[in-house]
């Protein structure tokens, strides 16, 4: 199966990562200096990026399609994180909100006892005598 040069170089696609850990140094020149001779011939950047590497996978002499398994996993991975990530701010939320409840309680007691200690009974000073 062909894929583009610039899929393959993506650092944010996980086949990225395994072809360019899997693949030799040798394999790596190889098609660095193919590239070479593109741009040498007055290929632009982008046309160099789009051209096809050949990738094949195969399971007891079976060829598969290694942009099916990879979809399948980055879509795997993606949600395993989304679910962690949720449970994380969930429980951090509900720490803050506790703590802020708390403080609240604080707040309402202090004030409660601000309203009990007025004194009521006091001289109004405003009244001419």
């Amino acid at each position: 199966m062909k894929y583009q040069l610039k899929d393959l170089l993506d650092q944010t696609n996980i086949l990225s990562h395994i072809f360019l850990n899997c693949v030799t140094t040798e394999a790596l020149e190889k098609i660095a200096e193919e590239g070479v001779k593109l741009a040498e011939e007055g290929k632009t950047h982008k046309e160099i990026m789009e051209r096809g590497v050949e990738i094949e996978l195969t399971v007891n002499g079976k060829s598969i399609n290694p942009k099916k398994f990879f979809d399948l996993f980055n879509d795997q991975h993606t949600d395993c994180v989304k679910r962690q990530a949720t449970e994380l701010v969930k429980e951090q939320l509900s720490e803050k909100f506790s703590e802020i409840s708390d403080k609240l309680e604080e707040y309402k007691k202090v004030t409660e006892q601000w309203a009990e200690d007025i004194n009521w009974n006091t001289e109004n000073l405003l009244l001419k005598k």
